[in-house]
């Protein structure tokens, strides 16, 4: 039998280690040749994703000052943005004939500025006859009362939410319920790396912490979120015997959770009980926030891989992504997730931990109840993908 070829595209670079997991997990749940177009390829070669799929290099514009001033030229005067993107992707979009395509940015569509790159690749896609998959994926609702968003969502063959409130947001934009499918985040299917704690520290009780620069970005009253992990630490400090591991998740230059974390414990650097763990791929930061006893965590995917290995976790959230998925587990996002938008008072992370920590048994008793079935549901919408792949 022919071997079947699929390419994975809008993957921003590994250094973003939820890209990373969504990858690693999607290309372990398919068979045939899998193919990832970059941003970042010599980032991806680092980490895991080398050992996992063939990787190209999408193209820059920025590299070149002339090739920049030339596409931005022709923008202009053909008024046809969509030259940007044949020059970005010129190599997957005419050299080759791929059985599927698949969209894998997560949360991708959350963000308004990335919206026309991603209508016009899933135009670009279909123009050459190829079938586009929306993987994984989480969509603010409010962005599908746009007329043209709703047009790109019906170019896709299958989109695959991966919580309740994009999947009902899809169905209730008018999207064909036959293209509509909700299941988990593949990144739940993710395998963590046996990995070592640093040195005197037990794992049974620690308590892991993210934050990110994005929910710094998205807080209503300024220097709110530092404030409210600055005050978490101390209250930790003062009234648990517990060892705190600050852990990022993200590291791109411009979005670098260590940023955050560096100044979180150089307020407490002199007191050892504050650990900062240092930059690992997505498999290994799941091995050691597998570890953890809580999480408190910024990024999606430090939440998910403290959620699908029965950690009790606490979401900084800001979008439909983090109140989704927490509703799917638990059946409500209160206490699970704390809009940064509606932190106010420098107790508010301190006062959600500790009902975080008074609720620890019967937390890990219900994600040990539904993990099981939840994972294997993840790895069923693998199988369907694959069943895609050889349609």
């Amino acid at each position: 039998m022919e071997e079947k070829n699929v390419l994975l595209y809008m993957h921003a670079g590994s250094g973003n280690h939820g890209c990373e997991a969504i990858v690693n997990s999607t290309c372990a749940m398919l068979r045939g040749h899998q193919t990832l177009i970059s941003y970042r390829r010599q980032e991806d070669a680092t980490y895991s994703l080398a050992q996992t799929c063939e990787i190209l290099q999408e193209k820059k514009i920025t590299k070149s000052l002339w090739v920049h001033a030339f596409y931005l030229l022709k923008k202009i005067l053909t008024r046809n943005p969509m030259c940007y993107i044949k020059y970005r992707f010129g190599e997957v979009l005419q050299d080759h004939k791929y059985d599927l395509v698949i969209s894998v940015g997560g949360d991708n569509y959350c963000y308004p500025e990335q919206i026309q790159d991603l209508i016009l690749l899933n135009q670009a896609f279909r123009e050459k006859h190829m079938r586009t998959v929306l993987w994984g994926a989480s969509i603010e609702p409010m962005l599908l009362t746009r007329p043209e968003l709703v047009a790109d969502m019906n170019l896709y063959e299958a989109i695959f939410a991966r919580e309740q409130q994009t999947y009902e947001a899809l169905r209730k934009a008018g999207i064909p319920e036959e293209k509509l499918y909700c299941y988990p985040d593949p990144a739940f299917t993710l395998q963590a790396r046996e990995t070592s704690l640093p040195v005197g520290v037990e794992g049974n009780n620690c308590i892991g912490i993210n934050i990110s620069p994005m929910v710094i970005g998205k807080e209503q009253k300024k220097g709110i979120v530092l404030e409210n992990y600055r005050y978490l630490i101390q209250q930790l400090l003062s009234h648990t015997h517990m060892k705190i591991l600050l852990i990022p998740h993200v590291v791109w230059e411009n979005n670098d959770d260590r940023k955050a974390l560096r100044e979180l414990y150089e307020c407490f650097q002199e007191n050892d009980r504050l650990i900062l763990i240092e930059d690992q791929d997505c498999m290994t930061l799941k091995g050691i926030i597998s570890q953890m006893r809580f999480m408190v965590a910024a990024r999606t995917h430090a939440s998910i891989a403290a959620y699908s290995t029965c950690v009790p976790t606490l979401v900084t959230g800001y979008s439909v992504k983090a109140r989704g998925i927490a509703e799917e587990l638990f059946g409500t996002q209160g206490h699970y997730v704390l809009p940064v938008q509606e932190m106010q008072d420098k107790e508010d992370l301190w006062r959600e931990c500790q009902w975080l920590m008074a609720h620890e048994a019967e937390i890990r008793e219900q994600l040990q109840e539904v993990m099981p079935g939840y994972i294997a549901k993840a790895r069923e919408a693998g199988d369907i993908l694959d069943k895609m792949v050889k349609k």
